[in-house]
């Protein structure tokens, strides 16, 4: 339905192939970029790309509106996309666990044989060693 859908869209802007107008791209209420649509480049790709802080903001936690404005004759197809990055946290000091596989070659020939040392290790901390102390308390007349 999806591929119907964009198919009948690509069919009807192409019998209204009359697009003529400006196009204004605004990001957070101001105007980053205009394209004028003439006869000549209504049918091309127009790509638009954004990056760093001057344009999108610096405060992370405030969304960053876009908004597209058209004004002339015709229809207008669009499609707008955001990416971000989210750095890792800081690596852990060790992790959990650790597999070291060590090959006693680098190389193999047909029907070598090569051997695998593996070394498992559980890198978390030590858990607490417990003693128990037990204390009996008879009564007098049994001592």
């Amino acid at each position: 339905m999806a591929l119907r859908a964009i198919l009948l869209a690509s069919q009807l802007s192409a019998s209204d192939s009359d697009v003529r107008g400006t196009v204004d791209v605004l990001v957070d209420g101001k105007t980053v970029q205009t394209l004028t649509l003439t006869p000549d480049n209504n049918d091309l790709f127009q790509q638009f790309v954004f990056k760093g802080p001057a344009v999108l903001g610096t405060d992370a936690a405030t969304p960053t509106s876009v908004e597209l404005r058209f004004s002339g004759t015709g229809g207008l197809a669009y499609q707008v996309v955001g990416r971000y990055f989210t750095p890792w946290d800081a690596k852990a000091a060790a992790e959990p666990l650790s597999i070291d596989v060590a090959y006693d070659r680098t190389h193999l020939a047909q029907d070598d044989i090569a051997t695998a040392t593996a070394a498992i290790r559980n890198n978390l901390p030590a858990p607490p060693t417990w003693s128990w102390s037990t204390s009996a308390f008879l009564p007098a007349s049994t001592c």
